[in-house]
């Protein structure tokens, strides 16, 4: 199957890009060469046979192909020092019965996080009469009594408890650590980005690191 430059799929291009990263002949040939091989097979000359491939290759891959010498290979391996993590079971306690009659919600004092305004946005989104009024006054009140569970900024995210959560330790095996082209940002978004790591920073999603990855 050869796809022309007016008629390639994306949705099918990755899927031919995925079949062959997971294909056992991509560990040992390169895609030119294979596609070459098919195609001599099938009657194409030689040189016509290298145009194909060369073509087919760019179209799949969307540049220079990336020889099975230069492929980041995983390693079957097992650790037996590697640590299983233990998560604790969280204790809820006794619940407290909901209250049953309640202030209209639009009476109540709105704090610093939940505020007027992101209360408002809030029920925005609550579908018309899908709630009577004084599920709607429930709902706000629960939303208060546990306001710090909820955030509407970067800032405003916590993180999972290392005590129910502990890290995840990634271990690796003895090996010559490989280098990646970095990624180069857009010097018109660089502000913009740095400011983004930043905040993700101060919210604990991020944190600096000296290892090799």
């Amino acid at each position: 199957m050869i796809i022309s430059r007016e008629n390639q799929d994306t949705s099918v291009l990755r899927a031919l890009k995925r079949t062959w990263h997971i294909s056992e002949v991509s560990n040992t040939t390169m895609m030119p060469t294979r596609v070459q091989k098919v195609l001599v097979a099938r009657g194409y000359d030689k040189k016509q046979a290298q145009d194909i491939s060369r073509q087919l290759t760019r179209s799949i891959m969307g540049a220079k192909y990336k020889p099975v010498a230069k492929k980041v290979l995983p390693v079957a391996t097992h650790n037996p020092d590697a640590s299983v993590p233990i998560y604790k079971s969280i204790n809820i306690g006794n619940l407290t019965m909901l209250p049953m009659y309640l202030p209209s919600f639009e009476s109540l004092e709105y704090t610093r996080r939940l505020t007027n305004e992101r209360m408002a946005k809030i029920i925005s989104r609550i579908p018309r009469d899908f709630l009577m009024k004084a599920e709607l006054d429930l709902l706000v009140h629960i939303l208060k009594e546990r306001e710090d569970v909820i955030a509407f900024t970067d800032a405003e995210h916590g993180t999972f408890n290392r005590k129910y959560y502990p890290d995840y330790v990634m271990k690796t095996i003895s090996h010559t650590p490989w280098q990646i082209k970095p990624l180069r940002l857009l010097l018109a978004r660089t502000e913009e980005i740095m400011t983004m790591l930043k905040e993700q920073m101060l919210a604990g999603k991020y944190e600096s690191s000296q290892s090799l990855y």
